[in-house]
């Protein structure tokens, strides 16, 4: 595999899946794109699973004095955090002319919901970067160990991919079509729900912490519930057309939320990226991704439904 950039090419964002099976093959393609980016004086950020950043540490030796890392159970534990990671990397490397990702999100260990907002993610990728940076973003897939239905939503996720030793455009690369599109499975049939408009506010948290105490959330787990509950309602009052349901219930242990209203959600970045201190909007949604460990947003003609998931 050629890592090496074209000389001369204008600054662009390449994301590129990488489809491997197993350590070795993960380390065979890993190591060398980057030894390429120290060689090209480019910052490079790894953001793994602990254990494959250990891996990486071993085989690069010295060399990973000169990478950075983070723990994606961490930075990406829910995947809409990941744009401001990559975003946070960027800015901090402002003199730089080129810098290069490694970022794996899909592993076998999330579960169904997860997986499929980490599609998501990858897809809204390309709109994130589209025009800036000059960044070469790195997505590595586990053929061993992934349902070979993920692998294949690699394909539709990004223009390039990287297997058996070459790389290649994807013949059914999809951009970031219909990201906020589609519908979440139903709520189940024990699910407690409330109707709310304009004045709410305090009926709605009180709702969702009566929920999580019941389910036995840690304090810090109710407060995430009770703050996502009233940020969701107030943005239903103001954007969604003054009224809506939240409905409640429990699943594996975690307390899940979700609104709907007539609203329509229209920006696929929405609660992805930080808010300037200037920008009075957004911050709500932006908050409830960083303290729940799952945000799924749908929006249609049909109006918006948004689950959260804390724990």
């Amino acid at each position: 595999m050629n890592w090496t950039r074209t000389v001369g090419t204008t600054a662009a964002f390449r994301h590129e899946a990488l489809l491997y099976g197993g350590k070795a093959d993960f380390l065979e393609s890993t190591v060398p794109f980057i030894r390429e980016g120290i060689r090209a004086e480019e910052p490079v950020l790894a953001v793994l699973e602990r254990h494959k950043i250990d891996w990486l540490r071993d085989a690069l030796g010295e060399d990973a004095d000169d990478v950075f890392f983070e723990d994606m159970r961490e930075v990406g534990a829910n995947p809409a955090r990941l744009i401001a990671a990559w975003r946070r990397f960027s800015s901090a490397h402002p003199e730089s002319p080129a810098l290069r990702g490694i970022g794996e999100p899909v592993t076998p260990e999330r579960s169904a919901a997860a997986l499929d907002e980490c599609r998501r993610h990858e897809a809204v990728l390309n709109i994130a970067f589209n025009g800036g940076r000059d960044l070469w973003l790195l997505c590595p897939y586990d053929t061993e160990a992934l349902p070979s239905s993920v692998v294949e939503d690699a394909r539709t996720t990004h223009p390039l991919i990287a297997e058996g030793g070459t790389e290649h455009p994807s013949h059914c690369y999809e951009h970031a079509a219909g990201v906020l599109a589609g519908e979440l499975p139903g709520a189940p049939a024990d699910a407690q729900e409330l109707a709310f408009g304009e004045g709410n506010g305090r009926e709605v948290r009180a709702f969702a912490e009566q929920v999580a105490r019941e389910q036995g959330l840690r304090p810090e787990g109710i407060e995430s519930v009770v703050f996502a509950a009233g940020e969701l309602a107030a943005n239903t009052v103001v954007h969604g057309g003054g009224e809506g349901t939240i409905a409640a219930w429990d699943e594996s242990g975690s307390v899940v939320l979700e609104v709907r209203d007539r609203g329509v959600v229209d920006n696929p970045l929405v609660g992805r990226l930080r808010p300037n201190v200037d920008e009075a909007r957004g911050r709500g949604l932006w908050l409830v991704n960083q303290l729940c460990d799952l945000v799924q947003i749908r929006s249609g003609p049909e109006g918006t439904a948004i689950r959260v998931h804390a724990s």
